[in-house]
């Protein structure tokens, strides 16, 4: 789980943007992640909105129809539960009004696909079914009741929900990736296309050069030799940020950038930088808006990686984007098709 609730916000809030931005259609079924990618981002936009959606009619009354399927309200409020279920978090406030259109558009959007399945006669089997469902329980158990199977029955019964709900949720899951695969079993990507990409694209393909920085910013060059002499003395370069760095990531991180390229840094920073050497610690040193002291780690050189280094994985990344153009193709002639009637 996200460690605070201003990381999850954040984190639900960018989720709902490329909801929203994508126009995706499988993004309701389920939101663990599965064998393929496409479906992993598409589904985890699903389980975001939904997050951001309790609450409103009562459970009885049909909020929507799709082709005389008529979505309730206590099926909406059932999702909504297992989702705040998966994440071990319920959001309160302005996102639940906001976002209750999004998830019934989105629960429409399944609905169609799961009717062309069944039309397709795309039915997992028991086995199938029963395998996934154990896959999600675990995900659910181990990474929001620390691995309990207590507490996570006692979880089921406080949303209200059983396991042939979630079973239910599972099979509707796998119905929509058997028919993702069968609408693009036939797409292809060919060889030659693989490298004509590569060829046009090889900026995608280079590494720059990084460093692994620890810096000290202050304001004052007082505080700044009242580090340096520390450092001269020893100490270990971190408790000295946590101690005398103005950055506030600095109290928790001990001034640790991590591995970073030239443009991540102000000039000044980059310049000094990646001129030295690793087990280096610079001297006071002026940017435009502070004083510096930064030691480098590590170096990594810059790298090209070559054809044959990036092959298979280039195949496969066109090959899911491709797929995911004919699927969405797909799915918005079964959408302009559809019979849909919405009631709130």
């Amino acid at each position: 789980m996200l460690d605070n609730a201003e990381a999850r916000d954040d984190y639900f809030q960018q989720m709902l943007h490329l909801c929203q931005k994508g126009g995706l259609l499988l993004h309701s079924i389920f939101f663990l992640p599965t064998k393929h990618m496409l479906r992993r981002s598409l589904v985890l936009c699903a389980a975001t909105a939904v997050l951001a959606a309790a609450g409103g009619c009562s459970r009885g009354d049909v909020v929507a129809t799709v082709n005389r399927q008529a979505i309730t309200a206590r099926e909406l409020d059932k999702r909504v539960s297992f989702f705040e279920l998966a994440y071990g978090h319920r959001l309160k406030g302005s996102e639940y009004r906001t976002a209750r259109g999004q998830v019934l558009d989105m629960m429409i959007d399944e609905e169609i696909i799961i009717q062309e399945a069944r039309r397709r006669r795309l039915l997992p089997t028991s086995k199938q079914v029963d395998a996934e469902l154990k896959r999600v329980e675990d995900y659910i158990r181990n990474r929001v009741f620390g691995g309990s199977q207590r507490r996570y029955e006692d979880g089921l019964k406080k949303a209200g929900l059983t396991r042939d709900d979630i079973r239910r949720y599972v099979e509707r899951q796998l119905m929509g990736d058997m028919l993702y695969r069968q609408v693009t079993a036939k797409v292809t990507v060919t060889p030659q296309e693989v490298r004509a990409y590569y060829d046009k694209n090889r900026a995608q393909f280079r590494e720059p050069e990084q460093v692994r920085l620890l810096e000290i910013r202050v304001n004052s060059r007082e505080d700044g030799e009242k580090a340096l002499q520390e450092l001269k003395a020893g100490a270990d370069f971190k408790a000295v940020a946590a101690k005398y760095s103005t950055d506030p990531l600095a109290k928790r991180n001990g001034g640790d950038h991590g591995y970073v390229t030239r443009d991540r840094l102000v000039q000044e920073v980059a310049d000094v930088a990646f001129k030295m050497k690793p087990g280096e610690t610079s001297g006071i040193f002026q940017s435009h808006y502070a004083l510096h002291i930064v030691r480098v780690e590590d170096k990594k050189p810059g790298k090209e990686y070559t054809f044959d280094e990036v092959k298979d994985n280039l195949r496969q990344q066109m090959l899911q984007s491709r797929q995911r153009q004919v699927f969405e193709a797909f799915a918005e002639e079964l959408n302009r098709k559809a019979r849909v009637t919405r009631e709130e």
